[in-house]
């Protein structure tokens, strides 16, 4: 929670969020960190690389959050939802990917409000790209 709080105040300060030209939009770009972007750092499954490991755990993060404040706009994170374990890349891919997702939602319900984001976010309700944690 804490680096959220230090991520949030570091983009206000440095002028990245601002409500002046905001859209209502979920589109995203996916930065993989210098430290996980080399490829196969560590062994494993063949095809199976520290890139691709990394990115489908923040979409899976992601998609998520998105699904929950979709089906409830008052949806409160669990604490636990910023943890998962497997491999290293995965656990900071997924952590990263729920981080900006809230970081995201909050953005958009600061600048248009909960009601117009609840109508927005109704189309993910049932998406066929979410995909529950068991």
């Amino acid at each position: 929670m804490l680096r959220m709080v230090l991520l949030s105040v570091a983009l206000v300060g440095a002028g990245c969020i601002s409500r002046r030209g905001q859209q209502l939009s979920l589109a995203h770009q996916i930065s993989v960190p210098r430290e996980w972007s080399s490829g196969r750092a560590t062994p494993g499954p063949a095809g199976d690389s520290d890139v691709q490991r990394y990115i489908a755990a923040y979409e899976s993060g992601r998609s998520q959050v998105i699904h929950e404040y979709a089906k409830n706009i008052d949806y409160d994170p669990p604490s636990d939802l910023w943890t998962s374990s497997g491999w290293p890349t995965a656990t900071y891919g997924w952590e990263r990917g729920t981080g900006d997702a809230v970081l995201r939602i909050e953005q958009l319900t600061d600048a248009f409000g909960k009601r117009k984001l609840s109508e927005y976010l109704s189309q993910f309700k049932d998406s066929p790209w979410y995909e529950p944690q068991d």
